[in-house]
């Protein structure tokens, strides 16, 4: 159970227009003790997970809530369905940001990195890892040291060892640097091959490990054609360069100058493009060609579904419905440490009014901001956060529903009710979540038969 805590929005600019400003609930605050004033409401969030034992069907349950002398009990019932779901989930999901440096600064350290462990197990959890850390390239250099012909290995084998515990889908063994926009190096002939052979150490380390095959390499991020950055062609280089160090291994490209698709296609396998540009950008005909298609959020386009803090959870919830629908394979986000000047700031929750923290949001807001830095280490999730696992773990219902819809004319209606009523499109969709939870109760029912 967590007490749901509350950050200001009333300062920053944003690149879309608000209903209310003022006080949002996001962060999930520890169980507490809590003061409500007259004028205030107090919302608690409670999540039920059924271990493997629990038989199906309704079990009830009650919730006390005390203040004072006086208590009160409210019911509580939960219905559990007749399957599991996979620890593995079928769609690939990912963030990417998440520094050690960032955690490092705000704590004052992180001894053996056990902090940011804490962050990524809670994230897995929440199936949206922060597999930045399994990055192998630091820029202009591999983040781990060459040992005679080759490479050691042992600190990015730490990670790999709990993100493969944590059930990882799919990750980045390697970014591009992005030189011409923000420096730092440039793409020479050496540089080329000094990154495509690690490239190729990395992927054979990771054969030899049987994760291989959930890895991707990620070309220039948000590559331009501007006049003064002419990145369109260094993807392709880089992309050439990889397929002859690891033919195997997927590109994904990421854009958001959705031309770039047409001038690319053919050298990237995988596209990682935004709900707002998916079809202005042409992914559609880049899946009926064969590519595989991710979609993602960011500040821009800011259009619905995106999860600003002060957009509907439901935006968050209804993305895997969307990837569902449109064949994608996957979802990314780009950072879920973005703590600006909060860094640091450890007594950002006592220095607020109860739960009205004194967290400072950044415009805009929530962009880049899904988890918030607890007391002593102690990773805290949002509203949005638990939306978006809400959904991935929709998006497996679906799945499931798919199969049986093969066999089963009930499940192939309710298909049809999800994939053309639910959802329209990339960016339409019904607004009222009552009917995404009764639609999903029909599937759990349905594919407990």
């Amino acid at each position: 159970m967590n007490v749901e805590g509350f950050v200001d929005t009333t300062e920053g600019e944003r690149p879309y227009q608000s209903p209310k400003l003022g006080w949002w609930p996001d962060p999930l605050l520890p169980n507490a003790p809590f003061t409500v004033n007259a004028d205030e409401s107090q919302p608690i969030l409670i999540s039920v997970t059924a271990p493997e034992s629990a038989k199906a069907g309704v079990h009830r349950g009650s919730i006390s809530v005390r203040s004072g002398a006086h208590t009160a009990t409210i019911p509580l019932e939960v219905e559990v369905f007749g399957f599991q779901l996979p620890k593995t989930g079928h769609y690939s999901t990912w963030t990417s940001g998440c520094s050690q440096e960032i955690v490092d600064k705000h704590y004052g350290g992180d001894p053996g990195e056990e902090i940011m462990k804490r962050f990524v197990v809670e994230a897995a959890a929440r199936k949206l890892p922060p597999v930045d850390l399994l990055n192998g390239w630091a820029w202009k250099t591999p983040k781990v040291p060459a040992v005679g012909n080759g490479y050691d290995f042992s600190k990015l084998d730490r990670w790999l060892d709990v993100f493969e515990a944590q059930g990882v889908t799919r990750f980045p063994l390697a970014h591009v640097p992005r030189f011409k926009k923000f420096g730092g190096g440039e793409y020479t002939p050496q540089f080329v091959a000094d990154f495509a052979r690690f490239i190729k150490a990395y992927a054979e380390h990771l054969k030899k490990r049987g994760m291989f095959g959930k890895a991707v390499l990620y070309n220039i991020d948000e590559a331009s054609n501007h006049e003064k950055l002419r990145e369109w062609e260094e993807c392709k280089r880089f992309y050439k360069a990889v397929k002859e160090a690891v033919p195997d291994l997927p590109v994904v490209q990421c854009l958001n100058e959705f031309q770039g698709v047409q001038a690319l296609a053919g050298h990237a396998d995988v596209w990682d493009l935004y709900y707002g540009q998916y079809e202005q950008a042409g992914g559609p005909q880049r899946k009926k060609a064969g590519d595989e298609i991710m979609l993602a959020v960011c500040i821009w386009p800011a259009e619905h579904p995106n999860v600003f803090i002060e957009y509907p959870l439901l935006d968050a919830r209804i993305m895997p419905w969307i990837g569902f629908r449109e064949g994608a394979k996957g979802f990314e986000y780009w950072d879920m440490f973005q703590w600006g000047g909060n860094v640091g700031k450890t007594d950002w929750l006592q220095k607020g009014q109860g739960t009205r923290t004194a967290w400072k949001l950044q415009a805009a807001h929530g962009d880049g901001l899904l988890m918030y830095p607890g007391a002593d280490g102690t990773p805290l999730s949002s509203l949005r956060l638990e939306a978006i696992r809400d959904g991935l773990e929709d998006y497996e219902y679906l799945y499931a529903l798919a199969e049986k819809a093969k066999t089963n004319p009930a499940a192939a209606a309710l298909l049809k009710v999800a994939t053309e009523t639910l959802v329209t499109g990339v960016t339409s969709y019904e607004k009222d979540p009552a009917k995404l939870l009764e639609l999903r109760l029909k599937m759990g029912r349905l594919l407990s038969e």
